[in-house]
């Protein structure tokens, strides 16, 4: 009798096995497309682009100084900005393109998914478009 009990514990229990594992995989697809514990939050974008503005303020600073945008963001530091404050949404750290001649500009912020653009509703700010525009966003070659 314990043989047969056990025996239909053991079947029972891999029976159940496929169930359990699609509602792990059920719950990871909620997780995933919700954004819970993600970054992507009012509160984080609002911070994100304000810091955004702050670095926008000093590259035009930069800018009214020097005839030209910088070709980095670490040009701006100390005497432009005291710091480059990193985004609180997506990957959290800036993307920043000028062009060739140094005239305009993109700053980003999001999530990369490879390494020529950074996912839908991702946000940039451009020299020639001066809000923060909600996108996809081709990246520069390194």
């Amino acid at each position: 009798m314990r043989m047969h009990r056990a025996l239909i514990w053991v079947v029972g229990t891999i029976a159940l096995l496929p169930a359990l594992l699609v509602a792990i995989w059920l719950i990871s697809a909620f997780v995933f497309i919700t954004g819970i514990g993600s970054t992507w939050t009012g509160q984080n974008i609002e911070t994100s682009q304000s810091r955004g503005n702050v670095i926008v303020d000093a590259l035009e600073w930069y800018k009214n100084t020097n005839g030209h945008y910088p070709r980095s963001l670490d040009e701006l530091a100390p005497e432009y900005v005291t710091a480059i404050e990193p985004p609180t949404a997506g990957e959290g750290k800036w993307h920043y393109d000028v062009d060739a001649d140094l005239s305009n500009f993109t700053l980003a912020f999001g999530t990369a998914h490879d390494s020529q653009y950074l996912d839908q509703g991702s946000r940039r700010f451009s020299s020639g478009d001066p809000t923060w525009r909600t996108d996809s966003i081709s990246l520069p070659e390194d």
